[in-house]
């Protein structure tokens, strides 16, 4: 009677470790790539439809996810691509070829970087900040050129003591150079130098420089800087970069 009982008993034992194993499911490898030019893709998303869990592309495109055994789909999902859904299929090897979203493609800039005809910031030679009214509002601050040293590189504007009129205009500097060596454009117009000469001891001493605190945070839609070989494209007077204001189009 023993025998029997430790006989059943051991069915048991097998029949519950073979049902955990087909519980915990199969695994499932691949690789993600760009369908255009078949780049491998890291940092995709892989997930279970309907089931929790999933894994993430490495450098080289490829993945294993772990996947229940009554799971059927996979989605795949990365910034700047179209997501896709793809069954399992029995051979447990799946190939992705994402395609890129052309809805989510970067705003274009016109003119800062370049006199060619209209591009993409992506495809310009140099680097161009772009920085967006709700860049400049979360700075806090109230005038343009306080909101600017927040989130501009190597931009500086400082509050000056009783110094001749830099009570009422402060001057800035882009690469510790004065406020003259800066090209200001107002959509992609040169803006107007103020009368003011700094000959107290003061930052730009001996120049005149843009009154930036008088364009209103408000009426801004973006700010287009480029600091790196805008001289060779816009002459002695931009050696410290150059720094384009685009206006709203309309009031808001």
């Amino acid at each position: 009677m023993k025998h029997y009982l430790h006989q059943f008993l051991t069915l048991g034992c097998i029949l519950f470790l073979s049902s955990m194993a087909l519980a915990q499911g199969r695994i499932v490898t691949g690789k993600v790539t760009d369908k255009s030019d078949g780049t491998p893709l890291p940092g995709v998303s892989i997930r279970i439809k309907n089931f929790t869990g999933g894994a993430t592309s490495d450098m080289d495109g490829n993945f294993s996810v772990t996947v229940p055994a009554d799971a059927r789909v996979l989605t795949f999902n990365s910034t700047g691509f179209v997501g896709q859904e793809i069954d399992i299929p029995a051979s447990n090897t799946i190939i992705v070829m994402l395609e890129v979203n052309a809805n989510m493609l970067g705003e274009v800039v016109i003119s800062t970087g370049s006199r060619s005809s209209q591009r993409t910031i992506t495809d310009s030679p140099l680097p161009i900040d772009v920085l967006s009214a709700k860049d400049l509002l979360s700075t806090g601050q109230t005038s343009f050129d306080k909101a600017l040293q927040y989130r501009v590189p190597s931009f500086n504007t400082v509050n000056t003591p009783v110094n001749d009129a830099t009570t009422l205009l402060d001057p800035y500097e882009i690469r510790n150079m004065g406020p003259s060596r800066t090209l200001v454009l107002v959509n992609g117009k040169r803006k107007n130098l103020s009368s003011l000469l700094y000959v107290q001891f003061s930052p730009g001493r001996g120049e005149t420089g843009v009154d930036l605190s008088a364009i209103p945070t408000d009426a801004i839609k973006r700010v287009e800087i480029l600091r790196d070989g805008a001289s060779a494209q816009y002459g002695s007077d931009a050696i410290a970069g150059v720094m384009n204001v685009i206006l709203k189009d309309r009031y808001e």
